[in-house]
């Protein structure tokens, strides 16, 4: 689980370390000014997509940004792919069914089931359940490193 007021804080230093205004960022995120005060007040959490936007121009990690890791490892990162090749690959990788992530995870799986067809995206609080599930990072989940 995320903790909200991490996040918010987290965002917080890292607008000011770069000079960002909230009106900067809703640019950046691609969301309106009512989701980012959202964020800063630590009352909600973005969607993967829009966390994917704030790591990029934050260079930043997504496990930093949520608060996850204290340090921010930042390297190049590479493109997220569509999460429903990532999810596949995942699933190879680390030798899991479906059904054993739905059970390792608490995920519903009706969800895994959207992620794979690519109908949906899925929530940050999923992807993190993923990544504890993996053993690996937010980003690695997310396909931003190898």
């Amino acid at each position: 689980m995320v903790n909200l007021a991490i996040f918010a804080e987290r965002l917080q230093d890292l607008m000011l370390e770069n000079g960002m205004d909230v009106s900067r960022l809703t640019e950046i995120a691609q969301v309106n000014r009512s989701s980012v005060n959202r964020y800063l007040a630590g009352t909600r959490l973005p969607s993967v997509a829009t966390l994917l936007r704030m790591a990029s121009a934050f260079r930043c990690t997504c496990d930093f940004l949520l608060g996850i890791d204290s340090e921010n490892y930042c390297s190049a990162f590479k493109e997220a792919p569509p999460f429903d090749v990532q999810i596949r690959y995942l699933l190879q990788k680390f030798d899991k069914t479906k059904y054993r992530l739905q059970k390792e995870t608490g995920i519903a799986e009706s969800a895994i089931y959207y992620w794979l067809n690519g109908s949906h995206a899925p929530r940050v609080d999923d992807v993190v359940k993923l990544a504890e599930c993996f053993n690996c990072s937010v980003d690695h989940v997310l396909g931003r490193t190898n």
